[in-house]
C-alpha cells in the first residue's frame, strides 16, 4: 500500500467539479503510460524536476535522499502519479501544495478524493469528487 498523489495540468483540467471526476478517469488510461517525465506537458514536467530534488523516482540515483523518500511514478501526457512511503506523505503533500500552483498544476488525493486547482501562484480551490 502506499500514499497517492497525482499531479495533473490545470491547464486542460475541467473547472467543474462534476465534469472533473470523468476527465480524471480518463486520464488513468494506462495505454498512455510512458518511463519518465519527458512526454509529459512541459509545466508537468518543470513541476517534477523541483520536486523530485526531495523525492527522486525509482530510476533516479541520489545516495543523498533516504530510502523513504524514493518514489514510484507513473508518467502521462496531462498527469504524474506518484506513489508515497506513507511515513512521508505529510511531508510530499505539503511539498507538492507549496510548488504545484506556480506551475499551474492540480493535485489529486486520492485517499481523501480531494481535488486542490490553482486560482494563483499561492492558492488552491479544494472540492471532493465522491466517484473515485
Amino acid at each position: 500500500m502506499s500514499f497517492d498523489l497525482i499531479f495533473f495540468d490545470a491547464r486542460v483540467a475541467p473547472k467543474s467539479e462534476t465534469d472533473f471526476d470523468n476527465w480524471l478517469e480518463g486520464l488513468e488510461d494506462f495505454s498512455e503510460f510512458f518511463d519518465d517525465e519527458t512526454h509529459c506537458s512541459d509545466n508537468l514536467q518543470k513541476c517534477f524536476i523541483e520536486f523530485s530534488d526531495v523525492f527522486p523516482s525509482m530510476d533516479q540515483s541520489n545516495n543523498n535522499i533516504d530510502e523513504a523518500h524514493i518514489t514510484q511514478y507513473s508518467f502521462a501526457k496531462h498527469m504524474i502519479e506518484g506513489n508515497f512511503a506513507f511515513s512521508v506523505a505529510e511531508e510530499a503533500g505539503t511539498l507538492i501544495l507549496k510548488i504545484a500552483a506556480k506551475y499551474e498544476i492540480g493535485i489529486f488525493d486520492a485517499q481523501e478524493s480531494e481535488v486542490y486547482l490553482p486560482i494563483s501562484q499561492t492558492e488552491f480551490k479544494k472540492f471532493r469528487i465522491y466517484n473515485y
